[in-house]
């Protein structure tokens, strides 16, 4: 395989197609103009390319195959592909995983299907501010993790493909852990999720502001250095997340944090999972991750079935009659 590098994207647009259009280079200084060929890694951009401020559309011309998505310190804005699908191939990088990074704090959004028979891996030397939206009906069948920066699923069936999503740290060392949220009422998970990250390094699940439920097909499990976040509002029938899982699920004592207002429902539960059962709780206290409520201390976590509620246990009154 051979790194190439795009050559062009000032006028806001782009063309990736296989053997032939010629808007790659063979280094990252632009020299030595080539067609891309499948199997090859696809760099954006070289050193003397100047990708339009707006972001950059990636029209696919044809179907790629490629080991390695890279956005590298050369890619000063967001990126879009649309078109035909691309096929990911195992790479150099974590055997079976195609590598998909971005080394600024900018956006790949995904509109094109990602197929293959390996994973995918999104991170590596990946800044938090750097983000993935997934918002093709993706097929690829080696599972998904999400090491560093954000996976936004945006497709209501098969963002992450058939395969198990890991949310952890980065697995090839950097520090830094991933981030897995959604951005749509529809978004599906079709496979299990596990979240959990290192000493230091806090994986996490969500929010994703008051956009309802995320469905993930088979199983949830909470590891250690690991975080659930809901969006939450003024009342629990309101706009709120919620994570809908098919089959188990396991807190595995982590705290969930709680992105609300000043305000709170205290007449009813909200509903923060549904499930096929629930294996192992959640602390009971929650972590206030933008305002604190009126009323915080009253707040609790607590399984109630197969769901996991935010509860409100009113102050009880002693009256003394004389």
């Amino acid at each position: 395989a051979t790194n190439l590098y795009c050559a062009t994207g000032s006028s806001g647009s782009t063309t990736w197609s296989a053997a032939s259009g010629g808007n790659w280079a063979t280094t990252a200084t632009g020299s030595g103009t080539v067609n891309f060929t499948s199997g090859d890694y696809a760099y954006f951009y070289s050193s003397v390319a100047n990708p339009a401020s707006g972001g950059v559309t990636v029209n696919m011309g044809s179907t790629v195959s490629t080991p390695g998505i890279y956005g590298n310190t050369y890619c000063t804005a967001d990126l879009t592909f649309n078109g035909n699908t691309i096929g990911l191939t195992g790479g150099t990088v974590l055997s079976g995983y195609a590598l998909i990074r971005i080394q600024t704090a900018h956006k790949m959004t995904f509109n094109s299907p990602l197929t293959g028979s390996v994973g995918a891996y999104f991170g590596y030397d990946t800044p938090s501010g750097g983000v993935f939206v997934l918002g093709g009906n993706s097929t690829y069948s080696g599972g998904t993790i999400v090491g560093a920066g954000t996976v936004v699923s945006q497709n209501g069936t098969g963002a992450t493909g058939s395969g198990v999503v890991l949310v952890e740290n980065d697995p090839h060392g950097y520090s830094s852990a991933g981030v897995l949220t959604w951005n749509t009422t529809t978004a599906t998970i079709g496979g299990s999720v596990t979240v959990g990250g290192a000493s230091g390094l806090i994986a996490i699940l969500g929010p994703a502001g008051g956009l309802a439920s995320l469905h993930i097909g088979g199983s949830l499990t909470f590891n250690s250095y690991s975080e659930p976040i809901f969006s939450l509002s003024t009342s629990s029938g309101g706009s709120n997340d919620k994570v809908a899982v098919t089959s188990s699920l396991n807190g595995g004592g982590v705290q969930v944090g709680i992105s609300c207002g000043t305000t709170l429902d205290t007449s009813s539960d909200y509903v923060l999972f549904t499930s096929g059962g629930v294996t192992g709780n959640f602390s009971s206290t929650p972590i206030w991750t933008a305002t604190t409520p009126q009323y915080a201390g009253q707040y609790t976590i607590i399984t109630s079935g197969s769901e996991v509620h935010l509860h409100f246990t009113p102050i009880a009154i002693t009256v003394t009659a004389a």
